[in-house]
């Protein structure tokens, strides 16, 4: 598995500063790097032990919820499914030891997603044009995720910190 540096929006989006006093919005694309999807059976508990194990965390994050160990984030998309996203690709998921468990299957989706970096102080209303839920600091906090529909098209919204988030969207 190669690191994905790829840019799949640079005919499509204009990275730049936005906004009424130029600057309160700045819109780019980073790559996505290496994005492994887990997929369990058997409940999350004793499917994930080995992965959780081996990333060093004491526990999954709750659904919604993302946690990073030794370069590997871990995403909870839901009951039995988890991404696993690192910056360097091999080097870092190579601890997990993605060979298909008796209770898991792993999936390489690298290449599926594109990933739109919206950073700023009007980075919220932004959102709020954008997608139907909430992303306001109280209810998406750091750290957080949501998977919801832009315009009809499946996306997962990735709040990094109060103003940055990245709005990962298929590649087709």
């Amino acid at each position: 598995m190669a690191d994905n540096g790829t840019r799949y929006l640079g005919r499509s989006l204009t990275a730049g500063q936005y906004g009424r006093h130029g600057g309160e919005l700045v819109l780019s694309e980073r790559p996505l790097g290496q994005l492994i999807q887990i997929t369990a059976w058997g409940g999350d508990t004793v499917s994930f032990a080995g992965v959780v194990g081996q990333l060093g965390l004491s526990g999954l994050p709750a659904f919604g919820g993302t946690v990073e160990a030794g370069g590997v984030e871990v995403f909870r998309l839901a009951p039995g499914r988890l991404w696993l996203r690192a910056d360097d690709g091999d080097a870092a998921l190579a601890r997990v030891g993605l060979s298909t468990g008796p209770e898991w299957a792993a999936l390489d989706l690298s290449h599926s997603r594109a990933v739109i970096s919206a950073s700023g102080a009007e980075v919220e209303e932004l959102m709020a044009r954008l997608v139907t839920v909430d992303c306001s600091l109280a209810a998406l906090p750091p750290g957080r995720f949501s998977q919801t529909a832009l315009h009809e098209v499946s996306v997962v919204v990735f709040r990094r910190s109060a103003e940055d988030f990245e709005i990962w969207v298929p590649v087709t």
